[in-house]
Order: structure tokens, then C-alpha cells, then sequence
């Protein structure tokens, strides 16, 4: 039987966002992005499962973190929070709409997605956007690396977000990004430096070596 990550996400106080029709259709796009530049690592396509929430399922883990970050990136200023699980699949695997998909791997992402919901309502709290599990274990020391990764990220000013978007599509260079933005080179390598650019992407790594390894080795 094989052995898949769920992912379930929702968009934070979407109600306050404005125009939900544009969200809904900036949404769609972004997932139809994600859903083609990786679809050697999705078993089921990223799909939107209510106006402000949406899933799918990949094959492995070793990008789950780029995933993920390029749909935070893309759906800036948008917040999202998102449910992780490991496991099974009871079902067929729809490949072109996740929502007729199910399974342990599901449930355990439903009920951490819920976790993180429940979580922002507490006085006394970890921060964290991000919350993962699999059967028997809540593996705490990936969950504990994802509440200082969302207490870093959710830090940054839009302009550094802007930088770093650009800074991703030109390559990773600097010089490059510099002439795209019309700004110094030595901005982009302040705004990059400030933000924690390079620690993140050391730690997204990591998460996501750590996560394919929980994958590979769930029984």
C-alpha cells in the first residue's frame, strides 16, 4: 500500500480579504502553477475544495516545502495555514481532483489543520501556520522547526517579500534581481540578508528531507 502526504489549507480570515471572487480566481491560478511545475511529485492535483480551502496529495516529500512556499509567495498579501499528513489512501486516486480522495493520510491532515484553528484562539499559544502528523506520532521536533519558521516568515514587510519573489524568479541572483527591480544590488543582498532568506531556505530543506524520511519510513 502506498505511502502519500495530504496536504489541506485554508486562506487565514479570508472573509476580510475583500473581493472573494478575485481571491477564488487568483487562487485557482496559482494552484493550476503548482500543480503543473510539480506534477512529478503530486499523486492528486491541488484543488480547491470550498472558496477559501483546498487539497492534494504528493507522492513524496522532497519539495513539499518549495511547494509550499511558492503558493505563500504567489498568494501574497494572502495568509494560508495548512493541515500535513502522512499515510494511506483508501480510495482511487483521482489525479485531476483531490476532493474525491481519502484516506488516513487526509484525516490525520484535517485534524491538524483543525489543530492550527483551534491554536490561534488560545491566549497562551505556540505560533505556527503549519502543523503535521502521522499515525502515532506528532512529530514534534518537524512541528517545533515549523512554529520558528512561521514566527520568522510572517515577519517580513512586503517589500521584502517582493524582493525575495524576485529574487526566486531571477535565479537566486543577486545581480540579476537588482537590474530586474531597478534597485542596488547591495538592497537585495540587505533585504535577503534581513529577512532571513538563507536561514529559511536552509531550514525548508531540512523540513522537507525530514518530512520524506517520516514518509518512507511509516508502517
Amino acid at each position: 500500500m502506498g505511502k502519500y502526504i495530504a496536504i489541506i489549507a485554508d486562506i487565514k480570515q479570508s472573509r476580510a480579504s475583500g473581493d472573494r471572487k478575485n481571491m477564488q480566481e487568483k487562487l485557482m491560478s496559482v494552484l493550476d502553477s503548482i500543480n503543473h511545475k510539480y506534477r512529478d511529485v503530486i499523486a492528486s492535483k491541488f484543488y480547491i475544495s470550498s472558496g477559501d480551502s483546498f487539497q492534494g496529495l504528493l507522492k513524496s516529500g522532497e519539495n513539499i516545502m518549495e511547494i509550499i512556499i511558492n503558493m505563500e509567495l504567489a498568494l501574497y498579501p494572502l495568509k494560508l495555514r495548512l493541515g500535513i499528513g502522512i499515510g494511506t489512501i483508501d480510495t482511487a486516486i483521482y489525479e485531476d481532483n483531490s476532493n474525491l480522495v481519502d484516506g488516513e493520510a487526509y484525516h490525520m491532515a484535517r485534524q491538524c489543520l483543525e489543530e492550527v484553528k483551534e491554536n490561534e484562539k488560545k491566549k497562551e499559544r505556540v505560533i505556527t501556520s503549519y502543523k503535521i502528523a502521522k499515525r502515532g506520532s506528532e512529530l514534534p521536533l518537524i512541528n517545533t522547526l515549523f512554529s520558528l519558521v512561521s514566527i520568522i516568515k510572517d515577519d517580513r514587510s512586503e517589500s521584502q517579500v517582493n524582493i525575495i519573489k524576485a529574487y526566486i524568479e531571477n535565479g537566486c541572483n543577486q545581480k540579476n534581481t537588482a537590474e530586474y527591480l531597478g534597485k542596488n544590488q547591495s538592497t537585495i543582498s540587505y533585504s535577503l540578508k534581513s529577512s532571513q532568506f538563507y536561514s529559511l531556505s536552509s531550514a525548508f530543506d531540512v523540513l522537507s528531507h525530514s518530512i520524506e524520511r517520516e514518509r518512507v519510513s511509516y508502517e
